[in-house]
């Protein structure tokens, strides 16, 4: 089960303010390409993940365990076993491993939170090594989650007052090359009128009293923006999408797969 080291695998992720559409166009796009018998490679990353611990190495008790169905062998070979991939990914993005580690220092935060954010990155850490390593290199990864969402993770719990733009773009310079990024850059008002409508608000605005979840909004809005910015500096392509009441979802979904398919792998 020997597997070729891919250091370009190529991701492409999404990223927006909770209520902002991501999961719609991410829908619309999978659909986009169900219906093209699409010639892009993409795969969603949970699909990813699942092909890449099937090509992993876990010995030979390991390797025969993932011959029976999932359920059976996912606890013991799964991403809950992914502690060497996490430590590589560590050694190899020190500066944004200790940039985060900074962000949770800078002042009293809730257990939850700090819970929250450490594992966001642990997890996005050991999947990263994981598709590096065992992905083939005509392999692209379809992330509705990932890197470019976790600026929010990094910043969004941090007082309103203490966004940097310093820190964001070292966060976005460190962070492991994307092929691209689809930014939902939807209003904060809409998103805002759109969360008070669900049942429960997302954990990044749980602390918040009603009258300042829109200058929260505004703050993760700011950070995002920022980051986009970055992203280009990089020449890391990123599509903005606006909200959707004056455009057909599908609409965005058959403008970005166009795009994408005609741009040189």
């Amino acid at each position: 089960m020997a597997a070729e080291h891919n250091s370009e695998y190529k991701r492409i992720e999404f990223m927006g303010l909770p209520g902002a559409g991501k999961s719609t166009l991410y829908a619309a796009i999978m659909k986009e390409m169900q219906l093209r018998g699409s010639s892009l490679p993409l795969l969603a990353v949970d699909k990813a993940v699942h092909r890449c611990l099937l090509r992993r190495d876990n010995g030979l008790l390991g390797n025969l365990l993932k011959m029976l169905p999932h359920r059976i062998w996912e606890p013991l070979c799964g991403m809950r076993n992914t502690c060497s991939e996490m430590h590589a990914f560590t050694c190899n993005h020190v500066p944004m491993m200790h940039l985060i580690f900074k962000m949770l220092d800078c002042g009293p935060m809730k257990v939850e939170w700090r819970q929250c954010i450490i594992y966001v990155f642990f997890l996005l850490g050991a999947e990263h090594q994981l598709l590096r390593r065992y992905l083939s290199a005509d392999e692209k990864v379809f992330a509705e989650e990932g890197f470019a969402q976790a600026v929010l993770s990094a910043f969004g719990y941090l007082a309103i007052t203490k966004t940097s733009a310093n820190d964001i773009n070292r966060y976005v310079d460190d962070c492991p090359a994307l092929k691209g990024v689809i930014f939902m850059d939807t209003s904060p008002e809409i998103c805002l009128e759109r969360l008070n409508k669900r049942p429960e608000l997302p954990l990044i605005l749980s602390g918040e009293y009603p009258a300042k979840r829109l200058d929260r909004l505004k703050y993760l809005d700011e950070c995002l923006h920022i980051a986009a910015d970055g992203f280009k500096r990089r020449n890391i392509p990123v599509w903005r999408f606006s909200d959707f009441g004056t455009q057909d979802v599908m609409s965005a979904a058959r403008l970005w797969y166009s795009s994408v398919n005609s741009a040189p792998a």
